[in-house]
């Protein structure tokens, strides 16, 4: 199973698990907290393969510089402030 279809069985699990109540709302949690370490290794052997198979590293080890940008843009990226509320 690939990375991407992984991602989105845990997001409808997630979901499920939040707009549910009951048996279905227990079955999603479960299949969440079951899928996720499998997500996870996947993930970092998807990084991994990326390393070997594209050059999308090769920027960030030629100039580390880059790696500046991650941190000052990833505070700025704030979704504690952001409600379902208030986006609809």
């Amino acid at each position: 199973m690939s990375f991407f279809a992984l991602l989105f069985l845990i997001h409808g699990a997630l979901w499920l698990a939040i707009e549910t109540e009951g048996d279905l709302h227990k079955r999603s949690v479960s299949t969440a907290n079951t899928l996720w370490p499998v997500l996870l290794g996947v993930a970092v052997v998807f990084l991994i393969a990326s390393r070997f198979s594209t050059r999308l590293y090769d920027n960030y080890v030629e100039h580390p510089a880059f790696f500046i940008v991650i941190l000052i843009f990833k505070d700025k990226v704030k979704t504690d402030d952001l409600s379902y509320e208030e986006a609809y």
